[in-house]
């Protein structure tokens, strides 16, 4: 009677492996392997660029993500950046950051501190991480930006020099125009697949 019963529980389990094999594929890694991922934060630089990283990431197969703040400083970005890579677990983050540091010279020093804790919070999260610097600014905080800048050139070992490739137009001498923004991306973008950063 216990081999009765036995042989009938086999066989009732191997018509449910057939039934669940043939109903419900199991799915390989491959099905679910996302794009490489880019995390894209900072302040109202990164907000000017947003869109166009977005477009060129999902065109270069990146999954582009942004979280800009306008108005940021690096000192809130010690506490933001964190958990947003823990989140979004990237492979590439790019911190566009100073320009907000620069506008108060005694604090200059402070922020720029952080500078390096910010790199490596995004290295030690296994991130690839590029600082974009602030562009050369025509305003009356024309130092200021330039003593983050020297901080940032001490401190961060990748970084997109952009005082090379972009210049604001007159009007508040710091923001660009929408096609300035997009002629920055479109720079920095390049400049990343040059030095084997995205490929």
């Amino acid at each position: 009677m216990l081999s009765y019963y036995l042989s009938f529980f086999l066989h009732l389990s191997f018509q449910y492996v057939e039934i669940q094999s043939e109903e419900y594929p199991q799915h390989t890694f491959e099905t679910f392997e996302r794009k490489p991922r880019i995390l894209f934060v900072g302040d109202s630089m990164c907000v000017g660029m947003k869109d166009t990283f977005e477009k060129i990431s999902n065109e270069s197969g990146w999954e582009g993500i942004s979280k800009c703040k306008v108005g940021s400083t690096s000192l809130q970005w010690r506490e933001w950046l964190e958990p947003e890579i823990k989140h979004w677990q990237p492979d590439v983050v790019l911190i566009s950051l100073g320009t907000n540091d620069g506008w108060i010279v005694d604090r200059i020093k402070k922020h720029s501190e952080v500078y390096s804790e910010i790199y490596k919070i995004s290295s030690s999260l296994g991130a690839r991480t590029v600082w974009v610097e602030p562009p050369k600014i025509s305003t009356k905080f024309v130092k200021g930006i330039e003593a983050v800048r020297y901080y940032i050139h001490r401190d961060i070992p990748i970084r997109f020099e952009t005082e090379n490739y972009v210049t604001p137009p007159p009007g508040d001498g710091v923001h660009l125009t929408s096609n300035g923004y997009e002629s920055w991306m479109i720079k920095l973008w390049s400049w990343m697949l040059k030095e084997d950063i995205i490929n």
